[in-house]
């Protein structure tokens, strides 16, 4: 299945609009819906990719930066370069938010717990969102709550419904898979010495694609709200294979002599999700990124084991 395959084309004069509606957000908080909505701000990149899943890319009206730097995005969404970029870093810029006119606003929690920056959204009575999730479970719950948001229902559940078939599907592989011979894995999250969560998105798809995550068990040293370890525990770990989100990170173990002695550096078992993904919708993920999080479980789980699939039916060759 192609990056392109799961993106639904928005009709000219396609109606998404419907009752006024509540919604619970992902703090809890209560939002009240206008009747129509056509112009959307998106504040958090995860939002961007979900809208135009869901076939409203045209509508983004405002983006965070990081959906501007979106190549792969741009080429299935070309109308997102026009969109404004009301916040790049720090505080939100709500003039220019304000010339946006958004209906909706969705960000991510962080943005949301500054109080400077709610008011002003209160004040000029901006309905807003806040996104969040840190699991496979609560991400898909957050794809439904977009789907309401925008009057896309139907379309935001059939994307779950593929999602938990693509899960599935992958799982049943993996199983076939003794625990034995299951690569143990690092996972290098934005930075070499950064890591996952035990409880996270990350934890959650590396054990489906069948990798022990060899920091599962970390006793966490979180700095800034990040997970960090050592040199020399990873050492000690000595992991089969590292994969890491950004290919400086890959680019950095390969070449650092302090990492020579792992033998996933001397195997060249350091693997970029540039190498291997589409996009798997985790938080904090940079880089190029289509419109769904599952074409990096299939990829991965065929990079790490050197595996391919002979159909979409998922049969290992």
């Amino acid at each position: 299945m192609n990056q392109h395959s799961l993106v639904h084309c928005q009709s000219v004069g396609e109606d998404f609009s419907g009752k006024e509606r509540t919604l619970i957000n992902c703090m809890g908080r209560s939002v009240i819906l206008p009747q129509k909505v056509e112009r959307i701000a998106c504040l958090y990149a995860f939002t961007g990719h979900v809208v135009t899943m869901l076939g409203r890319c045209r509508d983004i009206v405002a983006v965070s930066y990081g959906l501007k730097r979106d190549s792969l995005l741009h080429q299935i969404c070309p109308s997102i370069l026009n969109a404004r970029v009301p916040k790049a870093q720090g505080s939100i810029n709500i003039e220019e938010l304000l010339v946006s006119k958004p209906d909706i606003l969705f960000m991510p929690s962080d943005v949301a717990g500054d109080p400077g920056d709610r008011e002003k959204l209160e004040r000029f009575q901006i309905p807003y969102l806040i996104i969040d999730y840190n699991s496979i479970e609560t991400q898909q719950n957050a794809i439904k709550l977009i789907g309401q948001a925008i009057y896309a229902d139907a379309r935001a559940s059939e994307y779950i419904a593929y999602y938990r078939d693509t899960i599935n599907r992958v799982s049943r592989i993996m199983d076939k898979i003794p625990e034995e011979k299951r690569l143990r894995v690092y996972y290098a999250v934005n930075e070499p010495l950064r890591t996952t969560f035990a409880q996270s998105i990350e934890t959650d798809w590396l054990k489906i694609t069948g990798c022990k995550n060899v920091a599962l068990n970390l006793g966490q040293q979180i700095i800034e709200g990040a997970n960090y370890t050592s040199l020399e525990q990873i050492l000690l770990w000595n992991p089969d294979v590292i994969l890491a989100n950004e290919p400086g990170s890959v680019k950095l173990i390969l070449q650092d002599d302090k990492w020579a002695a792992l033998k996933a550096v001397k195997k060249q078992k350091s693997i970029s999700n540039a190498d291997w993904y589409i996009t798997l919708g985790a938080s904090g993920i940079a880089g190029d990124a289509a419109c769904h999080p599952l074409g990096g479980k299939n990829a991965l789980s065929g990079t790490v084991y050197r595996c391919r699939y002979k159909s979409r039916d998922q049969e290992l060759l």
